[in-house]
């Protein structure tokens, strides 16, 4: 279980701006996330390595601010990994961390308050079993008719979720992974869309590691 940052995007009248959420992540077990008061200029920021990127403008944000800024993040990340535990780590505990480090929830949004209410929440463990969702795709193609130009485009759908399924397994190092129908919610959803986005890198990496089938 570790803590790391996000940030989601709020648009507003004049400009858009990134809210910086702290996000408590065990896998399979624990993924929730609080906004603090701190935001970012999105472009500028870099989310894997959790600060503004060595390329932000200076005429934007001086160094000295930067640097300012990037070590408040670190430091409070460290002081939030150093404190949690497995049996303390819920929203309310990281809620009164954030207040005790002066990284209360951000007022200055309050159009995100119903958001903020369902994200303040761990998200419910998805049950496993029941239908795949590729043995249910298969029964839809056997028993619908479909002209040859429909069913072919049917079958190059079914065949990008197949290397989707793959990519999961990959990325999860479980070769026996099956996604199954309960757990296409939204977030699995926003994830397919952003693999179809960057499949032609995917399969490329795939491919070299010798991952995919040739078949597909």
């Amino acid at each position: 279980m570790k803590v790391t940052t996000l940030v989601r995007k709020v648009k507003t009248k004049e400009k858009t701006t990134g809210i910086i959420y702290m996000r408590v992540f065990e896998k399979n077990k624990t993924d929730f996330r609080l906004a603090t008061n701190l935001t970012v200029i999105p472009e500028y920021w870099d989310n894997k390595r959790q600060c503004y990127s060595e390329t932000t403008p200076e005429s934007e944000i001086p160094v000295a601010l930067q640097k300012a800024f990037n070590n408040k993040i670190s430091s409070a990340i460290k002081k939030l990994n150093e404190n949690i535990t497995s049996e303390g780590a819920t929203p309310n505990w990281l809620k009164s961390q954030l207040n005790a480090l002066g990284l209360s929830e951000n007022k200055e949004f309050p159009q995100m308050k119903e958001d903020l209410k369902t994200i303040y929440l761990p998200q419910r463990p998805k049950k496993k079993g029941g239908r795949s969702l590729l043995d249910s795709f298969k029964q839809y193609l056997d028993e619908s008719t479909f002209n040859d130009w429909h069913r072919q485009a049917q079958t190059s759908v079914m065949n990008r979720l197949q290397r989707y399924e793959k990519w999961i397994s990959f990325r999860t190092s479980n070769p026996d992974y099956v996604l199954y129908l309960n757990e296409m919610d939204k977030e699995q959803v926003e994830d397919y869309a952003s693999f179809m986005e960057h499949e032609h890198k995917i399969n490329t990496m795939l491919h070299i590691l010798n991952f995919t089938d040739s078949s597909i």
